[in-house]
Order: structure tokens, then sequence, then C-alpha cells
């Protein structure tokens, strides 16, 4: 079931002297620099490894009978009127208080990870098509500063220890992959892609969403015992264990918008009405909506 996937093979480009723009410059160099830590990741994974993410869906899903459309981890787009009809949002007030916030959304699978597959499904869309090229870098550049684990829990079992670093190594030479797709708009569709499959279809194997959904569990959990509140989330564990949730979320939230350098708008929805509360650091140039209803995260558009 498992194939070695084919060599990835980089062609380094001459550094082009002629451009005069200096951003261009910038991302030209970055570019180059990506493909090295791509083939710095490639060296250092195995794809056996990925059989524990197969396991992982095995043992936690082979109960959970699940219609076929309500498999994917993320929908469709859907409209204003979608989205009213979804929330039972009536009162024309609370409409236009949900149209200054979000006018359209996406539903995301409920299965105890929604609140990273909201999050981590719309941060990608951000490092991937609204970031640059040096923007990317610094962020790869900062996962490997903090040396991030790769630890996830599942069904009173673990990943093994000493293929946890082989996984972060995929996950990151997936998303160098995505990155170097030249053309913004395919590398978006290709996000999309690859989040959607919860099994193998042509050159997609299904497991991007399981990497995602460790790495922000891990980074979740990594903001967690760094904050000043740490002592405050009592749950913490509960962020490295799949399925489970956390009780603490806005502080995780608080310490993820610092962390990931973005303004997180946390939009509640109660019984129709909505209130939202922002949460961002001290540098932030993009907005992440998420719409949370009791027990359930999904992911709002402006």
């Amino acid at each position: 079931m498992f194939q070695k996937s084919k060599e990835f093979v980089v062609n380094f480009l001459p550094f082009n002297p002629n451009k005069n723009n200096k951003q261009e410059i910038i991302d030209e160099v970055s570019k180059e620099k990506i493909k090295e830590k791509m083939l710095i990741y490639q060296n250092h994974k195995d794809n056996n490894d990925l059989q524990v993410l197969q396991q992982i869906y095995d043992e936690v899903y082979k109960y959970n009978q699940i219609d076929q459309n309500q498999k994917r981890f993320i929908k469709s787009i859907e409209s204003n009127s979608q989205l009213f009809s979804y929330y039972s949002i009536k009162q024309l007030q609370e409409k236009h208080k949900m149209l200054k916030l979000c006018s359209k959304f996406r539903e995301v699978r409920g299965d105890g990870n929604c609140f990273y597959t909201a999050l981590g499904f719309r941060f990608l869309q951000i490092l991937l098509g609204e970031q640059s090229q040096s923007q990317f870098l610094s962020f790869l550049d900062k996962i490997e500063l903090i040396d991030l684990q790769f630890i996830q829990y599942f069904k009173n079992q673990k990943i093994p220890e000493e293929i946890q670093k082989s996984l972060l190594n995929e996950y990151l030479f997936r998303l160098c992959q995505m990155r170097l797709i030249e053309d913004k708009e395919q590398r978006l569709i290709n996000l999309v892609q690859q989040y959607k499959a919860f099994e193998p279809k042509d050159d997609i194997d299904g497991y991007f969403f399981a990497l995602t959904t460790i790495f922000f569990r891990n980074i979740s959990y990594y903001v967690a015992s760094k904050s000043e509140l740490a002592e405050n989330i009592f749950d913490k564990d509960n962020l490295l264990i799949w399925g489970e949730e956390c009780n603490n979320n806005e502080i995780i939230i608080k310490e993820l918008a610092e962390f990931l350098r973005v303004m997180i708008v946390l939009v509640f929805i109660n019984k129709g009405t909505v209130q939202s509360v922002e949460y961002s650091g001290e540098l932030h140039y993009h907005q992440i909506l998420l719409l949370f209803q009791p027990g359930h995260y999904n992911i709002g558009f402006e």
C-alpha cells in the first residue's frame, strides 16, 4: 500500500542580478534557500514512517460511520445566505453584525480536531498565498529554532519518538513543495486538494491533513508551555491527543496570534446572536476568522 515516493529533483537556477526590485531580489535569494532546505528535509525523512498516520486514521475513524459527503476535512466555501442558515441567524441586527465580520464561510469536519483544522488551513493559505518567499523562509527558520516536537497520542498509543523528526521533515518538505509552485492560484488549489483528501487518490496520499493537525497541535503545546498563563491551562496535555479538545482555547489563541504574527478574530455564535473578540500580537499583517458555535469551529472569510 505504501510506495516509495519519487525523488523530488530541484533545479537550482542561477541568481539573476538584473532584477531591480529589492523585494524580487530578496525573494529570489529566499527561493534558493527554500530549495536548499527542501533537500535537507528530503534527506531526513522516510516514507515508511507515514504508515503511522494511516494507523491513526484506522484506529480513530474505523468505528465511525460517516456519510461519504461528510468525510472531507474541509468543505467548499459557502455564501452569506448559507452562513445565516447554518448558524440560524435570523434577526436583521445580528445579520448586519456578522456581515461586518464575515460574508462567507468554509465548514470543517467535526472530529475533535476542528480548531486545528480551521486555524491550520487558514494560516497555510496566508503562508503559501499571501506572504512572500522571504516570510515563508522566516517561518521555517522559526520552526527549526524552537526545535518543534511532533508528538501525538491516539487511542492509548503514541507516535514512536524515533520517527517524530522524520514526520516533521516530511511535513516541512511538503510545505516547501507547495510554496515553490510558481502560479499562486495553482498553489492554493493544491493546498485545498491536499487538505480535503481523507484517502489516497491519484498522486495525493491523504496524509497532509494528519501532518498539519499534528503540526499545529504541537505549536499550540509549545506556545502554551511558554505562556505566562501556563499554570492556568490545566488540560494542556489534551493538545497532544488526537481528537481531544482543550478547554482553555482562548489563552492558546492569544499565544498563537503572537507566535504566528496574525490577528485571530474569534466570532462567537450562540442561538443566533453574534459576538467577536480580537487577539493579536505586536506584529500582524493578516487576519484569521474563526467561527465558533459551542462545540465546533469553522473558517470565516471577509
